[in-house]
């Protein structure tokens, strides 16, 4: 026998199967698209705007990343926190990163030479720090604001190739052609170095020597890629030409 019920949202009458009395809400779909976006509304939780304070509600989904209650506030939140820098910022790990080519990053705050967001090389400070005890009137050194620090112009070399070991005495403060020499195995210039050194600074060359597999001849051929096993040969003809018998039974 059909039940009669009242639509929950225009309050109109309507007729239903004794199988959907309980489950029948609304008289028709209009009404019952309606009763879903009501419930939906009533069941989102609110929260403060952190711009302009006024309360908004979200869906659950957004629990954790809504802040805003609209664009425009969200644009302005964007804008403050494209300028915090330290403890403020949502990407904060402690003020130390690490750099693309090895190095380590510090966060320090009003340093003139720092890179963007505040971040300085730490062999560099390092550096700077042990020279402004030591040797406070170097000529490496420049002063700004009453405080002494190293410029960009002066390079920082790692004795022993470890960038990470940002030990002292693992540091040496020399001009960008003193640099090059010391990576080329040759001895730096007098006066272009802290400390100072005798003679040629222990440090392997960038380029070695080696023997070619085929023609036996020498050649010049950057560590790095000896250290990956390239070297064997002088060139592309010897490379070529090699034994393909021995070569296959090695790599079997």
């Amino acid at each position: 026998m059909p039940v009669k019920k009242l639509c929950a949202i225009c309050g109109s009458g309507f007729v239903v199967p004794p199988a959907r009395a309980i489950s029948a809400k609304t008289c028709s779909l209009v009404c019952k698209g309606k009763l879903w976006t009501k419930q939906s509304l009533e069941a989102r939780p609110e929260k403060p705007c952190e711009i302009c304070g006024k309360m908004f509600a979200f869906p659950k989904s957004h629990t954790g990343r809504r802040h805003c209650c609209s664009p425009e506030c969200a644009n302005k939140s964007r804008a403050v926190s494209s300028v915090r820098t330290g403890v403020s910022n949502h990407n904060w790990k402690g003020g130390t990163c690490d750099h693309a080519g090895g190095y380590l990053y510090l966060h320090v705050d009003n340093h003139p030479f720092a890179k963007s967001h505040s971040y300085v090389f730490e062999h560099r400070l390092v550096m700077e720090c042990w020279m402004r005890d030591a040797v406070p009137n170097h000529h490496f050194l420049v002063e700004i604001d009453g405080i002494k620090y190293l410029p960009p112009e002066i390079h920082v070399h790692h004795i022993n190739e470890n960038k990470r070991d940002n030990r002292p005495k693992n540091l040496l403060a020399c001009t960008a052609y003193s640099h090059k020499l010391i990576h080329n195995g040759s001895a730096p210039m007098r006066g272009d170095v802290w400390p100072e050194v005798v003679g040629q600074v222990s440090f392997a060359p960038s380029k070695i020597k080696c023997i070619c597999e085929f023609c036996g001849g020498e050649f010049m051929k950057r560590r790095c890629d000896v250290a990956r096993g390239s070297g064997k040969f002088c060139s592309r003809s010897c490379y070529n030409k090699r034994p393909r018998e021995a070569f296959y039974t090695q790599h079997k």
